[in-house]
């Protein structure tokens, strides 16, 4: 299954606000960093020392906190003097090397950047910190904080932007069952199923028409399914990796999303059958 249908069905991911696609551990915003393509993710901890800049997001004012990177040279080797250095020359030095910075916050924000002079890097405590990483080797191109409003919240909090490789999201489980038959039935045969009824599954025996479901669409189907719930992960489902269906025992039948009738697996002139013991 393409992994990315199986997320929009998950339950607690697929309806999950803008707010919460932002903070989840998978996200991962594809981005431009020049000519190369990378990552915007949130990192795990703030960079401790930056280097803070007034920026504005289509004239609305934020705080940007650039923390130590050799991918801009003239900051990283003059890091250590920077409260010695005049502003004008840190700024000089940010409008020189810091132009792919600026310009991949600019695509992802939707909003037009501009850089409006420095500010006080304590203003790191209450921004977000996000880190640039190349889908090429991995490597980190840029680590920086940024005061993420509401409205920002919303543009970077989508499905699309978690990544379905995270091991937060291989990891989710959710109940399945084990379906061995579906098949349609006549009306007239439908409605007079009755207990101590049989049929017949030669599905069962031919190995064809068995499945996991993890739910029952409204089609008006039939299904043969067992009653005992299994837990697959996210991962199974996606790498097509899926546990072998246990052998047949107390079983339930479906019609589209509702349980018709409860019995349990028997051969019948040595073939497979479902024996109904209740009907619902």
């Amino acid at each position: 299954m393409i992994a990315f249908d199986v997320l929009k069905s998950w339950p607690g991911i697929s309806e999950a606000p803008a707010e919460e696609l932002f903070a989840h551990p998978a996200w991962a915003m594809p981005c431009q960093w020049g000519d190369e393509r990378c990552l915007l993710r949130r990192a795990a901890a703030k960079p401790r020392d930056v280097i803070g800049i007034a920026i504005t997001l289509d004239d609305d004012p934020h705080f940007l906190g650039l923390g130590n990177r050799e991918t801009f040279p003239d900051l990283h080797d003059l890091w250590a003097r920077k409260a010695e250095l005049p502003s004008a020359l840190i700024l000089a030095i940010i409008e020189k090397e810091c132009g792919d910075l600026l310009q991949m916050i600019e695509n992802v924000a939707r909003r037009q950047v501009g850089v409006t002079g420095l500010d006080d890097p304590e203003k790191r405590s209450g921004a977000i910190a996000f880190e640039v990483v190349s889908l090429a080797d991995g490597s980190i191109r840029a680590s920086f904080v940024l005061d993420v409003k509401p409205s920002m919240s919303r543009t970077f909090g989508q499905l699309r932007f978690l990544d379905v490789g995270h091991e937060s999201l291989r990891g989710m489980t959710r109940p399945a069952r084990a379906v061995y038959a579906t098949f349609d039935l006549p009306p007239e045969d439908a409605a007079g199923i009755a207990a101590g009824d049989y049929l017949m599954l030669p599905e069962i025996e031919s190995g064809a028409g068995g499945e996991w479901m993890c739910a029952f669409p409204d089609d008006g189907r039939f299904r043969v399914v067992s009653r005992n719930v299994a837990e697959l992960t996210f991962a199974s489902l996606t790498d097509g990796n899926m546990p072998s269906l246990p052998v047949p025992g107390e079983l339930e039948l479906f019609r589209g999303s509702k349980v018709a009738a409860r019995g349990r697996f028997k051969e019948l002139c040595s073939r497979s059958a479902f024996v109904v013991e209740e009907v619902l």
